[in-house]
This record gives C-alpha cells, sequence and structure tokens, in this order.
C-alpha cells in the first residue's frame, strides 16, 4: 500500500508539472495574426506595463521603414523594412550580422506581404512595388541564406497580402494598380498556393475585375477564405483552386466597399469576420456538411457594425468571450473598438487616432481579463495596451501607451511571444516592449 500511495503521489506531482508547463511556455508567432485561423487571440500572457524597451533600425525611413507585422521564432525576431532587407533581431534587441544577415532582397519591401515561418524557414514575398516584380523567398531561419525564390506574376503586380501558412502551404494574392488613378483603385489579381519547397500548386485569377490588397486568407478545414476590391468573400478549394463559393457584401449590405483585411474564421461559431475600407465590421455564416465536409456561405447569418470610419484592419476574435476587436481611422480620428460578436453593436470605443492596424488579444493570466494590444497610423504612433474589464459599455482599463523615441507612422499592429510585444514604425525601427 505504501508503493502505491507513493506511486500515486509522484504521478500528481508529475501531472501538475505537466499542467504548468504550458502556462509557462513562450509561442512562435509564426504569422500574420498568429495562426491559419488569423483570429489573433493567444492565451500567453502579454506585458500590461513597460519596465524595458529596445528600439533597433533595420532599414528604410520618412514614409516607408517597417510596414509589416514581424514573426518570431523563438528567441528571433524577424522583419522586412522597405529598403528591401529582411532582418533577424534577438528579442533583446541585438541585430543579427552574422551569416547572410540581414538578406538583401531585390526590390523595395513597402508594404510588403507579412512573412510566416514553418520553424526553420522564412518565407517572404517582396510587394513588387514600383514596378519590381514581386517574388517569393524562402530563406533559412538559422543562416539567413536563400533556400529557393519564385517570381510571382509580372511586374504589372504587386504583393502586400499577408501568407497563410496552412499545412506545408503557402496562400497569398496579388493585385494590379492601375497607373491612371490617383485613388489606388485596384484592376485584377491572382490568388496562389505553393508548396513549401517552391512548388507552385495552383492559381487562381479574380473574375470581377478587381483584385487582393492586404487581402489575405484564413484557413477553414479543406478550405482557405479571402475578400477582394469588389466586396467579394471567396470560398476556395485548398486542394485544386476551384471556387467553391463566394459572398458579395452587396447582395446583403448597401455596402459594395473594397474589403482590404484578412478574413478571419470563428470556428466555433462557424462564421467569416472583416472589414471594409467605408468603415464596417462584417460576418458571414458557414453551412458545414460533416458527412461531406464541404462549407457554404450561410447568407441567413450576417450582421454589419455601424460605421466605424475607414477599416483596413483584420478583426481579433475572442470566442469564448463572444467579443470582437477592430481597428479603424484613417490618421486623424479613429480608434480600437469592441464589438458584440454576435451582432457587431459597439460596447466601447478606445482612442482617436486613426488606426489601421490589425488587434492582438492576449487573455492576462493574472486578471483572465483580455488586453487587447493596437498601434496608431500617426506622426507619433503609439502602441496601446488595453484591459477588457468586461461588463459592456466603456468597460475598460488602459494599461500602458508607449511612443517610441523614434517616433513616426505605424501602420501594421503586434507579435506577441515571450511576454513581450513586437512591432516596426515608420522611422525604420524595430521595436520590443516587455
Amino acid at each position: 500500500m505504501q508503493s502505491r500511495n507513493l506511486a500515486l503521489v509522484i504521478s500528481a506531482m508529475m501531472l501538475v508539472g505537466l499542467l504548468a508547463i504550458p502556462a509557462s511556455a513562450d509561442t512562435d508567432w509564426a504569422q500574420f495574426q498568429g495562426d491559419s485561423d488569423k483570429n489573433a487571440f493567444t492565451a500567453e500572457d502579454g506585458p500590461t506595463s513597460v519596465s524595458t524597451s529596445w528600439e533597433t533600425y533595420i532599414g528604410g525611413g520618412g514614409w516607408m521603414g517597417v510596414d509589416s507585422t514581424p514573426i518570431v521564432v523563438g528567441n528571433y525576431v524577424y522583419a522586412m523594412s522597405s529598403n528591401g532587407n529582411l532582418s533577424k533581431v534577438s528579442d533583446t534587441g541585438t541585430a543579427v550580422t552574422s551569416g547572410n544577415w540581414p538578406v538583401d532582397l531585390a526590390g523595395s519591401g513597402f508594404q510588403n506581404s507579412v512573412a510566416a515561418t514553418n520553424g526553420s524557414a522564412i518565407f517572404v514575398v517582396t510587394t513588387g512595388y514600383s514596378s519590381a516584380t514581386p517574388t517569393l523567398y524562402a530563406i533559412d531561419a538559422d543562416d539567413g541564406s536563400t533556400l529557393w525564390d519564385e517570381t510571382i506574376g509580372t511586374s504589372d503586380y504587386q504583393c502586400s497580402c499577408p501568407i497563410l501558412y496552412d499545412n506545408g502551404k503557402l496562400y497569398f494574392g496579388t493585385v494590379k494598380m492601375s497607373n491612371l488613378d490617383a485613388t489606388n483603385d485596384s484592376d485584377d489579381g491572382t490568388y496562389y498556393c505553393y508548396d513549401e519547397d517552391g512548388t507552385l500548386e495552383w492559381s487562381t485569377s479574380t473574375t470581377d475585375n478587381k483584385g487582393y490588397y492586404w487581402a489575405g486568407a484564413c484557413s477553414v478545414g479543406n478550405y482557405i477564405v479571402y475578400g477582394n476590391d469588389a466586396g467579394n468573400v471567396t470560398l476556395v478549394e485548398k486542394a485544386d483552386g476551384d471556387v467553391a463559393d463566394s459572398f458579395d457584401i452587396s447582395t446583403v449590405f448597401s455596402d459594395n466597399a473594397e474589403i482590404r483585411s484578412t478574413c478571419v474564421f470563428d470556428s466555433t461559431n462557424k462564421r467569416i469576420y472583416f472589414t471594409s475600407k467605408s468603415g464596417y465590421c462584417y460576418f458571414v455564416g458557414l453551412d458545414y456538411n460533416q458527412f461531406t465536409q464541404v462549407y457554404s456561405f450561410d447568407t441567413t447569418d450576417t450582421a454589419s457594425s455601424s460605421s466605424m470610419s475607414y477599416s483596413t484592419s483584420t478583426p481579433a476574435i475572442d470566442i469564448g468571450g463572444d467579443v470582437v476587436y477592430v481597428c479603424a481611422g484613417s490618421f486623424s480620428s479613429g480608434g480600437l473598438f469592441a464589438l458584440n460578436a454576435d451582432d457587431l453593436s459597439e460596447n466601447w470605443q478606445h482612442g482617436s487616432d486613426g488606426a489601421q492596424s490589425s488587434p492582438v488579444v492576449s487573455e492576462d493570466l493574472d486578471s483572465t481579463k483580455n488586453v487587447v494590444y493596437y498601434t496608431t497610423n500617426v506622426a507619433q504612433g503609439t502602441c496601446y495596451a488595453v484591459r477588457d474589464d468586461g461588463s459592456g459599455s466603456n468597460d475598460y482599463t488602459q494599461k500602458f501607451a508607449y511612443t517610441p523615441t523614434n517616433d513616426n507612422y505605424i501602420l501594421q499592429g503586434v507579435a506577441i511571444s515571450g511576454s513581450q510585444v513586437f512591432f516596426g514604425n515608420d522611422d525604420g525601427y524595430l521595436i520590443g516592449l516587455a
């Protein structure tokens, strides 16, 4: 009996130890908004005050510095700058300059795709801005050597869509920008699927003469879902790129504006969330046949927010808390909005500066409340941490507001790893807060 009791005690101690591991383990931030569903919700604790910070220059400046969200692998942060460099920086702010780092990728990196990783390779598409041809690269995460590269389309096209990495495949879209249109309306575009070894699996061109600008995809079972500048959301089969279904905003809502956010999958309620440039957040439901494993859009399950102002922000979802966070605004007005996930009515708004970033949500381990991180695209761009106190109207607490010493506009949002947040700005700095 004594030996049995001892075994039970040891087993219990081992179980407690195993249960404690996930709370303290750091997670990589492997792609835009963290994972393939793009809901940007992480159980990893982020900072609620700034006790240490670093700012490391990696390239660019003026209006074009670091315009895409970094990714994180282990103790290193990877970020693209507008001078075409992919940089590797330690999570304490030391730039790696050995091996091939920083990697000089041909062409501008202005508003380039957000990179993705499988842990050993960094995948990134140079934007193709200023008549350069977009190029997909696989870069060794250790020494910075180029594993392979593939040109994408022609110099008429550019790629600013974040890369979706899912089960060994890379998905992203391109857009042809009109040379005669001062408002940057898009003409057409193509969505691509590449294997992680550089093999083109398929490509699907738009059928409505409008392309994919910042319009990233999310993973939904055997499908991906993405929007475009015609206001269409498309459900595409991963295997061959065949279009399974599409949803046109204008058939349900009066708005037919461009979708320049990544689509987000709510796997519990089977919904796709996204925003439009005209300032609305939406969702459309999905029907799922469990026998055939086929998805289609459910246009009886839709909702739209009231106008929030211009938005290119990808929503972040706390599925268990039934709340959606989204940014809006162009330079002079906007902020962070907390919306009810079921009808998209507004719970609260934080701030008034324009914010084009996509928020990220961390569940604070001390309070078990959501802490939302977002950045502002104004002259003195700031990173905010806002705790949602959870009882509805105007119930939030600002935990910190950090304006970098080397301040400038901050177009994109943050990555979270190792209890730190990382982001870049138009002054060409990569920044870490802890």
